[in-house]
């Protein structure tokens, strides 16, 4: 009898270790919010037509323009990345240089900053942003206080922004 009370004992005890070794292994997927939401804003995002506001009206510059921006880069934490515009058509004064660095702000799920600094040494532009349920459609908003990026002519374009683009 006493043999098979150790015996039973051993095999709880082995069936346990089984058990904890088996459970809440780290399968590599512990992703930062930071890596999470790049992930999510990666690639290119097409602008939705006269989906533009500007000052709390709509503005119809960017119609036709077929704009679009890429965001890219490598995780890193704390890292800075890249973005992009391009456009099939110029734009009269627009809040969007054709591309330079961003880095997430704070909180990182809603808010990204514009490194206009390092572009023509303006001040950053704080952009928060939205990403819907299913990630496929993103609105960006904020306030430009510079000068419209625009070949051969600056027109301001200072006030408040809202865009939306699709994935």
């Amino acid at each position: 009898m006493k043999h098979l009370t150790r015996l039973l004992s051993l095999l709880i005890l082995v069936s346990a270790a089984v058990f904890f070794a088996s459970c809440g292994g780290d399968d590599g997927d512990d992703k930062t919010p930071e890596e999470t939401q790049l992930d999510k804003l990666k690639g290119t995002w097409t602008l939705t037509e006269s989906s533009v506001q500007f000052d709390g009206a709509g503005d119809d510059r960017f119609d036709g323009s077929a704009l679009k921006l890429t965001f890219s880069g490598n995780y890193s934490a704390g890292g800075k990345y890249s973005y992009a515009v391009t456009s099939s058509s110029q734009v009269n004064a627009s809040p969007w240089p054709s591309g330079g660095s961003w880095k997430f702000g704070s909180p990182v799920t809603s808010s990204i900053v514009r490194l206009d600094s390092e572009l023509d040494g303006s001040a950053d532009v704080t952009v928060a942003y939205t990403l819907s349920a299913d990630s496929k459609t993103l609105t960006v908003q904020f306030t430009y206080a510079g000068s419209g990026y625009v070949v051969g002519r600056t027109e301001s374009v200072g006030g408040p922004w809202e865009f939306v683009f699709t994935k």
